[in-house]
């Protein structure tokens, strides 16, 4: 079971500030049937975890794993199929729709796609003034502005008045991506999603992108579910990380727990794959090869959802569905041959 606080460099404890209890989200697939039922996609399929107060949980794992779906029903963009989603010790999914509106200001998402979450139709001014007026609107129009100037100098787009009745188009991916930070924090959200935010940008563009989030985390007391696949974006950002495959989590860890023991087969096979600067070290290191291609969704094997593709697997993993156990200092793995020592 992970554990229910983490103490700080200084000693403090940590708060739970989110907190997901078997959270589902199966989609119905039309006009197919397995063994005579309804067919599901098991996009997201009894995932538990927490996210705790001022931390980065990144999420990892290959295309199709169900990150980018996990990540929006958290923030109930789409509606879950079972369990619960706790915002300190509420369960959003029980809110009514007027509460839910106001939970947003708590909760935001910053988009892999930016551009095509901006409205082309308006201005930077009017794409960060409209939240901030939907929720205060006590304040006048030039509070709001000003405000919305703030947030592209919070962001590095500076000075303010050079973008501010710019489109979206104008910018660069780098750019719209601050801008997508921006509208992100204009209400002060404690937690925020990012859901690949840095995939699409250059590699020069990206660090300092990261570097901006790592910043708006210590400024603001942020918190963040951090989707990625990219293991060195992990390194750099990351105060523990969550691997997920097939609409399941196998392991959950710290970052330098994961990093020097990666206990998972899956988190080996995908750590192994990562470029490495230093030739030598690369040349020496065996990269893992998984055979086949990631199960349907759909058709879920049986026991472990890796067995199909783990060169470890016994005729054991193939009929006992392992559950997410502490091999030691909170690292949980879901594989019974590793939580017993055997790999």
């Amino acid at each position: 079971m992970e554990r229910e606080n983490v103490l700080t460099e200084d000693g403090e404890e940590k708060r739970v500030l989110i907190e997901a209890k078997n959270l589902q989200r199966l989609i119905r697939v039309r006009g197919r049937k397995v063994g005579g039922k309804p067919a599901y996609v098991h996009a997201v399929d009894g995932v538990s975890f927490k996210v705790y107060e001022n931390e980065t949980l990144a999420l990892v794992g290959e295309s199709g794993c169900g990150k980018s779906t996990l990540g929006k029903t958290i923030l109930n963009l789409v509606p879950p199929t079972g369990g619960e989603l706790l915002y300190k010790g509420v369960n959003i999914y029980g809110l009514s729709p007027d509460e839910m509106r106001m939970m947003r200001r708590n909760m935001q998402i910053v988009f892999q796609d930016i551009g095509a979450s901006l409205n082309p139709r308006h201005t930077i001014e009017q794409i960060l003034m409209k939240p901030i007026m939907m929720f205060h609107p006590e304040l006048s129009n030039d509070e709001v502005r000003e405000r919305a100037k703030q947030l592209l100098e919070t962001v590095g787009l500076s000075p303010a008045e050079a973008y501010m009745l710019r489109y979206p188009h104008e910018f660069s991916g780098g750019q719209r991506q601050r801008i997508g930070i921006a509208r992100a924090i204009a209400l002060s959200p404690k937690f925020i999603v990012a859901d690949e935010p840095v995939s699409a940008l250059d590699v020069s563009v990206r660090g300092q992108i990261l570097n901006l989030f790592n910043e708006l985390k210590r400024k603001l007391g942020l918190s963040y579910l951090f989707i990625t696949h990219d293991m060195s974006v992990v390194r750099s950002i990351a105060d523990r990380v969550a691997v997920m495959y097939l609409g399941k989590i196998v392991e959950l860890a710290d970052a330098d727990d994961f990093f020097a023991d990666t206990a998972h087969p899956y988190a080996q096979a995908i750590l192994s794959a990562t470029p490495i600067a230093d030739p030598e070290l690369s040349r020496s290191r065996e990269v893992i090869d998984l055979k086949g291609e990631l199960p349907s969704p759909v058709n879920v094997p049986a026991g472990c959802r890796f067995c199909t593709r783990c060169r470890y697997a016994t005729d054991e993993c193939r009929s006992v569905e392992p559950e997410l156990e502490d091999i030691g200092g909170g690292h949980l793995c879901a594989c019974v041959r590793r939580v017993r020592g055997e790999i």
